[in-house]
This record gives C-alpha cells, structure tokens and sequence, in this order.
C-alpha cells in the first residue's frame, strides 16, 4: 500500500483503516500496488465523507484494462459490505470511491437500537447546531 504525495493519514476513522487494509487485499489478488490517491484532503463536494475521515480514493490507471477496474470494485464492494453493509465502493472516471455512510449508519442505530451514534462520538461528524467543517464548491466530488 502506498499513498500518493501529499495524502495525510491523520484523522481517518478506523473503519476507513479497515477498508485500507481489504482493499490492498483485492489489489493483491490482481497483481496490482495499492495506491491511495486522496483521504481527507483534495477538493470534494461540499460535506463529503472525506473531510471527516471516511472516505478515500483509490487508484485505478495501474489495471490492466477496463474489465480488471470494474471486477476488482465489484470484489471490493462484496469484501467490505460483508464487513459493515454501511461501506460504498463506486468506480468513478479514474478512481474507485470508498466510503463509509455514518448517515445511513445513524438512521439504523436510531431504528434498531434507539441510540444514536453521534451522541456517543463514534463519527467525527458534527451534531446539530454545529459548524460543518470545511467549505468547499461541490466541484470535484470523489
């Protein structure tokens, strides 16, 4: 696993670590380095998982084809949802996007259990009433 220049590893939620770590494990099994190419840095839209952490961005160009791109998402998308069903793995233009929904992981918490995540701090997102974070144009999601 190698992360591009300038990708920061401080402040990643360790359910994105864990995603790191099966992620080099699919791109293993195709004979391809793992290079993490954003976390929470870069230019993302506005409220991104990023930002908080729980997102990251893979790179893709390393394939050997298109085909190999689409089969390596779709195994990595298998691993993590058999992992937490709360992980999203999208193939963009260049990159694979992985995720960690804490929203969609909230709404269960709350329906299930009547706790909520952000009470306990379990996310890094803010609660209500609190400033978002960083700012940014919605150019550039991913």
């Amino acid at each position: 696993m190698r992360l591009k220049d300038g990708v920061n590893m401080l402040g990643v939620n360790w359910r994105l670590r864990q995603a790191m770590i099966e992620a080099e494990r699919v791109y293993d099994r195709f004979g391809v380095e793992l290079v993490i190419t954003s976390l929470n840095d870069g230019r993302h839209g506005y409220m991104s998982f990023h930002y908080f952490g729980l997102a990251m961005d893979l790179r893709t160009r390393d394939f050997k084809d298109k085909k190999q791109s689409v089969d390596a998402t779709l195994v990595l998308k298998d691993e993590l949802r058999s992992i937490n069903p709360y992980f999203d793995v999208v193939l963009e233009r260049n990159h694979i996007h992985v995720e960690f929904d804490i929203k969609r992981a909230e709404i269960h918490a709350n329906r299930r259990h009547g706790c909520s995540l952000y009470s306990l701090g379990a996310h890094g997102l803010p609660s209500s009433g609190e400033s978002g974070g960083k700012e940014t144009s919605p150019e550039g999601d991913g």
